[in-house]
């Protein structure tokens, strides 16, 4: 049987990203980036946190992971 519960590493990081996101994402914010289709600051945020930009900084490509992969 495979233990498929989040690491206290991973469990960790789902609290700092649910804290950065519950406060940097609220509904005024999300609807101020609406023009841009970003915040550059929650970006910013997000990249200290020590996920990965990709080329242009279009999207997330290192992001942790936060479940273990299943075997099927």
């Amino acid at each position: 049987m495979f233990d498929l519960g989040l690491s206290n590493e991973q469990e960790q990081l789902q609290s700092a990203y649910r804290g950065l996101f519950e406060r940097e994402c609220t509904t005024e914010i999300v609807r101020a980036s609406e023009e841009t289709g970003f915040s550059p600051g929650l970006w910013a945020r997000v990249g200290e946190l020590g996920a990965v930009l990709g080329e242009g900084q279009r999207g997330v490509v290192g992001a942790p992971r936060l479940a273990e992969p299943t075997l099927v």
